[in-house]
């Protein structure tokens, strides 16, 4: 189990939570995850709603530690009614008896900050550890809408962390990654040294450069689980024979050939209605019995109205009011086919035959004009003058394509920028020692590029931070610091959220090089796009003291 930050400071609860999970490196108790030591309070009151944010293979966990306030005995915890431990209320520091309430608040905080960040958490589970070694009422902790109970003991919370685990596990289909890990402990704002993908995927984590918890992803896997997991019911439903006395509504057929006919119906066009019916009728004829009976023999009877509602004969308006067909025979009428209907009496044309032919002409005639229009129009304000010479020359105001990336070339590599950004300050943008730094002593400005180039055809990702101090002392001291081994580094573009077309979410840092001019310090980070696929170590770290040359952008 990592842990990240919350060694030196925090409650005495947050100081045994630390050494319980740092004895988790080693030993039968393994478990992998990251603790990061990340308070949430609540805005209002300032009271503390939570500790620690856990990130494990399966999931989120938010943990809450309560401190026993020199209390101690067995512990009886209550969804909603006030807790008690050896037989008294618990008293929670900072007020109140039952850390939900404030627990769930802090759980629904971490799920927006990440689905706002584009990660999809899944179901987060809460995990309250309290400062006893007694036993837990109920016996198994569990209370319920993915709540667990444990006291504040090595056993108690390695069986707390692992029941909140499998919380939420049982909700989700897709572990997290070391890119997914990352970007979390990002958005939710964590401070100290963030693991390397190393450390992460030491703690179980699979790697990964990409980040694959985000919604579209993990809806797509949850949805192909579901898939399969009702595979068998649905065909069982799909596959039954339907009776003659089923219903229509229960019957995939009568549904299909019911809405075949409905939109035959109600077609604007009576030559479509006639295609419509014509294959309706083949494919009736062509497949009896398919579903079990006749799917036309289970058709309802055509809708009972008359004639003049649903096809008048031609004529003007004035003749359609007066035209009477005689008493209705709506038996007689239900057995005939609208297609079967003669209009030899008007010519042999149906109105609906007519009107389309009409309609045709018409988009022709608009095609027409609109040609029409479109080459007077050219030769009036598009004409360059090799024609007659009669036309007015115009100009088209058309807007400018965006300005390509400037590549540079140093030597044999060409430099492509896909990230910049500029006008920053260093405090907030850097992790380790070099962070604590820049909490006194903050620099004048910060500026960030992102490049990709080739080593061998292998893709490589530079990345460099332009630093400006207050004065050349300041970035003489700050030159020191930054240079030396394991003290942290200023985050690059992809570390700060920024990402680009086809490329990863981190850089792996395999080369570094700085050099200092006046109060400003240029620092070279490179590493390979792919790490999986890299190529010679000596040639990235020469790359990277040529890129000392790159000019400025921003």
């Amino acid at each position: 189990m990592l842990t990240v930050a919350g060694l030196s400071s925090g409650t005495e609860a947050e100081r045994a939570a630390h050494r319980l999970f740092t004895l988790w490196d080693s030993g039968a108790r393994v478990l992998g995850g990251v603790a990061a030591f990340r308070p949430y309070e609540d805005p209002t009151t300032k009271r503390r709603q939570s500790d620690v944010v856990m990130l494990v293979p399966d999931g989120v966990i938010v943990v809450r530690l309560v401190a026993s306030q020199r209390q101690s005995g067995p512990i009886v915890a209550h969804p909603t009614g006030a807790w008690s431990i050896g037989g008294e209320v618990l008293r929670i520091i900072g007020g109140g008896s039952n850390p939900l309430p404030s627990l769930r608040d802090a759980q629904a905080a971490v799920t927006t900050t990440l689905r706002a960040s584009g990660l999809e958490p899944g179901r987060v589970a809460m995990l309250v550890a309290v400062g006893s070694g007694e036993p837990v009422e109920p016996p198994d902790g569990q209370l319920g809408d993915g709540v667990i109970v444990c006291p504040m003991s090595e056993d108690g919370l390695a069986i707390g962390v692992r029941r909140a685990a499998a919380v939420t596990a049982a909700a989700d289909v897709r572990q997290w990654t070391t890119a997914d890990v990352k970007a979390a402990l990002s958005s939710i704002g964590v401070t100290g040294r963030v693991p390397a993908v190393e450390e992460l995927n030491s703690e179980g984590f699979m790697y990964s450069p990409y980040v694959l918890r985000r919604p579209d992803l993990v809806a797509a896997a949850s949805a192909v689980a579901a898939a399969a997991a009702s595979g068998t019911a649905n065909r069982s439903v799909l596959e039954a024979p339907t009776g003659p006395n089923s219903a229509p509504d229960d019957r995939p057929a009568t549904k299909i050939a019911h809405t075949r006919a409905q939109d035959a119906e109600n077609a604007e066009d009576a030559e479509d209605a006639e295609d419509a019916e014509d294959a309706e009728d083949a494919e009736d004829a062509g497949l009896p019995g398919l579903f079990g009976v006749d799917a036309r023999a289970e058709l309802p009877p055509r809708s009972e109205m008359p004639p003049v509602a649903l096809d008048p004969r031609p004529g003007d308006v004035d003749d359609v009011g007066a035209y009477d067909e005689g008493p209705y025979d709506g038996g007689r009428y239900a057995e005939a086919k609208y297609a079967d209907r003669s209009y030899a009496e008007d010519g042999g044309t149906s109105p609906r035959r007519r009107r389309t032919g009409l309609r045709v002409v018409a988009v022709l005639l608009a095609m027409l004009l609109v040609g029409a229009a479109a080459y007077v129009g050219y030769n009036l304000v598009g004409s360059d003058g090799d024609g007659d010479g009669t036309g007015t020359q115009g100009t088209v105001n058309t807007p400018a394509p965006p300005p390509e990336p400037v590549t540079q070339q140093i030597g044999d590599h060409a430099y492509v920028p896909v990230r910049s950004r500029g006008g920053e300050t260093c405090a907030g943008n850097a992790d380790g020692e070099v962070a604590e730094y820049f909490d006194t002593t903050n620099c004048a400005s910060l500026a960030r590029e992102l490049y990709t180039t080739e080593i061998d055809g292998i893709a490589v990702i530079v990345a460099v931070a332009r630093v400006t101090m207050p004065d050349e002392a300041s970035a003489a001291d700050f030159k020191g610091i930054v240079d030396s081994e394991g003290t942290g580094n200023v985050n690059d573009l992809l570390a700060a959220g920024e990402t680009f077309p086809n490329g990863p979410t981190e850089l792996v840092p395999e080369a570094y090089a700085s050099t200092i001019q006046g109060a400003e310090l240029t620092i070279i980070e490179a590493g390979w796009q792919d790490p999986a696929n890299p190529g010679s170590l000596e040639a990235l770290r020469e790359l990277a003291r040529e890129a000392l040359a790159l000019q400025r952008t921003v």
